[in-house]
């Protein structure tokens, strides 16, 4: 072939290829450095004796397996501020990831990549005799990504079950001291290893429980001693997992037991007795002890003295004591013992934060054939299971099967203070009380946040120009970027705390996608108005995928329309991504922009009609300054997740939220200048706490308290 045909060939073939990927996604570039940032979560403490601080995590290490399970890397988290990061590698494709806590790091990083996953699990253990205050608890959790780009910000919340079980030894309340003082606890014949990472992953890692041990290590005789400093309980023993043990005549000398140690009808003489984790329910068989379970074991009576050795205590089939045993899962770890009766939940300190309608579900486990809650003790009021009641701040639901308790507040708290109510739960003899909290709107500091003013570098001007610097600030502009940046407003001392608030304005380049994945992955709101440029539809879907990638990121876009194409609206490749497409663009419409009535109540809609900077009228109007806006329809946007905050005057939705994707819509970018016109309110202070304020600066004020508080509350 002619070697001028042949490359004339080829480079069509090039362009082809080129012209072909322009409508294709890009895809995501493997091995950048990105940084994860990792928050975890435990199920209530099983508090070991020794262990002041059973959720603390001292050394947190990452092992990233690709989607076969074969070891990729392994890496340790650095922690700052309360939560850890990682540096890893940007993947297109799926990646599983299991977190590790307090082991030692070079045990976890230590595997040779290609190394598979169930080897990993089988070797990575620790001694037993390692679980101590300053090393804390073992604890496994798990991530899947199903890609991992390097553009945005990755935010994981990872859920840890710790690898060893808790076990508490309980005296009923009707022996007396007289008859049995408890002394001592041991743990015998429990296994020298514990296995970090169960063998078998939990159904859903996002509430993990084990059903089969994964015991590591030979059986040993050395013995888990427990300090005692009361006569009728001792909690937090700490029990390595063990295999059940089947077989009768196995039974006696080989399973892991319990020794207690007492003093029988003041003989002076401690004698000790054996205990068995023998509940007999189903799917517990005998001598079975599983990670992050704890197992309250109940002294019913004591008969006689005991063994004159803990060693043939534990040698000798368990006699001279009635025990029952429950077995609570890491989510009821406070377990209350009435009698024959046990009422188990969670934890008794509720703290729910400052919004309406925030909800908490309590789970339940009790054998108690019925009780009632109250708001005082002795109660004036009380409910029992299927009933609700309520107080000024919290309305309370007992489940009628009595398996939870639900707790939703009533208001938000703008006020100095949390919001205290305590909760009596009425057993048969025994009360117990869990202390209920709604935190102030200003009790806590909020996070950072990064604001972004993208498109019109005159009109949207907010703060410091970054890259892109061709324009001056237009007058009109002041309006919103003076709320912001006031510090009576937002800041270290402002009515919406944050600890730091930076304000960012930037041109939009002509659909450079690639360019704005990467620099945007840092900030957390992004104020796109008028766009100079066409934003096209790649550049679109990197903006809409941004707001939905992260619980810090929000998205406020115009939908104003384009002065120089009288029906085209600004941003219409947003408007085409998302599926709103019913948009009327206007000119000439005098009148004001009226409040969503049907709204105004609404709960969700309480933090922006009834924010932290006061209550906005109902059925103000805000002024359209000059008459050019564009309006969604009504139905469109309501169906699409879209709640409106202000109409339109033809009727469509000229200002509305989406909670769900974080994406706030807007009709007319006037509304955030502070310049007067028409007939109704407009933004005329820059301290929205002040008495001058009025309902249109509140409004728009608490609209952007909300994004802030969101994006730099998680």
């Amino acid at each position: 072939m002619n070697v001028k045909y042949a490359l004339l060939l080829f480079l069509l073939a090039v362009m082809a290829a080129c012209s072909m990927g322009d409508d294709m996604p890009d895809p995501i570039e493997e091995g950048l450095e990105v940084m994860v940032t990792v928050t975890t979560n435990t199920s209530e403490p099983l508090t070991r004796a020794v262990i002041t601080d059973d959720a603390a995590i001292h050394i947190f290490t990452a092992l990233i397996f690709d989607q076969n399970n074969k070891l990729l890397y392994a890496t340790e988290g650095v922690k700052r501020s309360g939560v850890f990061t990682f540096k890893l590698l940007s993947s297109g494709t799926a990646l599983n990831i299991y977190f590790v806590a307090n082991v030692q790091s070079s045990l976890v990083t230590g595997f040779t990549p290609g190394t598979a996953l169930s080897t990993v699990k089988q070797q990575l253990s620790v001694l037993s005799s390692g679980v101590t205050n300053a090393n804390g608890y073992p604890m496994a959790g798990m991530a899947r990504l199903n890609n991992l780009p390097a553009s945005f910000s990755n935010n994981l919340n990872v859920i840890m079950l710790r690898s060893t079980a808790s076990a508490k030894i309980v005296v009923n309340a009707s022996i007396p001291v007289s008859k049995f003082k408890l002394v001592s606890v041991a743990v015998y014949r429990a296994n020298d290893r514990v296995q970090v990472i169960p063998a078998a992953d939990p159904a859903n890692w996002n509430s993990p429980k084990v059903t089969e041990a994964s015991p590591a290590g030979a059986k040993t005789n050395g013995v888990f001693s427990v300090d005692n400093t009361s006569t009728n309980s001792i909690d937090g023993i700490m029990v390595p997992e063990a295999s059940p043990v089947t077989e009768a005549n196995l039974q006696v000398r080989t399973p892991t037991v319990l020794v207690v140690g007492g003093v029988y009808n003041n003989s002076g003489k401690t004698t000790y007795y054996r205990v068995d984790f023998n509940s007999e329910l189903p799917g517990h068989p005998f001598g079975q002890v599983l990670r992050n379970y704890k197992y309250t074991l109940n002294i019913n009576n004591v008969d006689s003295e005991g063994w004159d050795t803990p060693g043939n205590a534990a040698d000798n089939a368990a006699s001279g004591t009635s025990v029952t045993i429950q077995n609570w899962d890491g989510n009821a770890s406070n377990v209350t013992i009435d009698g024959p009766y046990y009422f188990a939940i969670p934890g008794q300190d509720i703290i729910l934060p400052f919004y309406a309608e925030a909800t908490v579900t309590i789970p339940v486990i009790t054998n108690i054939p019925n009780f009632t809650a109250s708001w005082d003790s002795p109660p004036t009021t009380s409910i029992s299971p299927g009933g609700s009641f309520t107080n000024p701040y919290y309305k309370v639901d007992l489940a009628a099967d009595k398996k939870s308790i639900t707790i939703t507040t009533r208001t938000n708290n703008y006020s100095a203070a949390a919001y205290s109510s305590t909760l009596y739960i009425k057993l048969v003899g025994q009360t117990v009380t869990i202390s209920i909290k709604q935190s102030n709107y200003g009790s806590v500091s909020g996070g950072g946040c990064d604001i972004l003013s993208l498109g019109n570098a005159g009109l949207g001007y907010l703060g410091t120009y970054t890259h892109w610097n061709s324009t001056a600030a237009e007058p009109k502009a002041a309006g919103l970027k003076a709320l912001l940046v006031h510090p009576n407003n937002f800041g270290a001392t402002g009515r919406v705390p944050t600890s730091r608030l930076n304000i960012f304005t930037e041109m939009n380049p002509q659909d450079d996608h690639i360019y704005l994945q990467r620099y945007i992955g840092t900030f957390n709101i992004i104020y796109l108005n008028e766009a100079i440029y066409t934003t096209g539809p790649n550049s679109a879907q990197v903006l809409i995928d941004w707001a939905k990638s992260s619980p810090r990121h929000y998205l406020i876009y115009m939908f104003d329309r384009a002065k120089y194409s009288p029906l085209t609206p600004y941003n219409l490749e947003i408007l085409n991504k998302l599926g709103l497409t019913d948009i009327t663009s206007y000119y000439a419409t005098a009148g004001a922009y009226t409040q969503y009535s049907a709204n105004y109540n609404d709960v969700a809609m309480s933090q922006i009609y009834k924010g932290p900077f006061g209550n906005v009228a109902s059925g103000f109007s805000f002024r359209n300054i000059d008459a050019i806006h564009s309006e969604m329809n009504l139905a469109a946007a309501q169906s699409k997740g879209i709640k409106p905050i202000l109409l339109g005057n033809e009727g469509g939705m000229l200002l509305g939220i989406d909670f769900t994707n974080r994406i706030v819509h807007c009709g007319d970018v006037d509304i955030f200048n502070a310049l007067a016109g028409g007939i109704a309110q407009y933004i005329n202070t820059d301290d929205a706490t002040s008495g001058t304020a009025n309902d249109a600066t509140k409004l728009i004020a608490n609209l952007w308290a909300y994004m802030i508080r969101t994006v730099s509350s998680n």
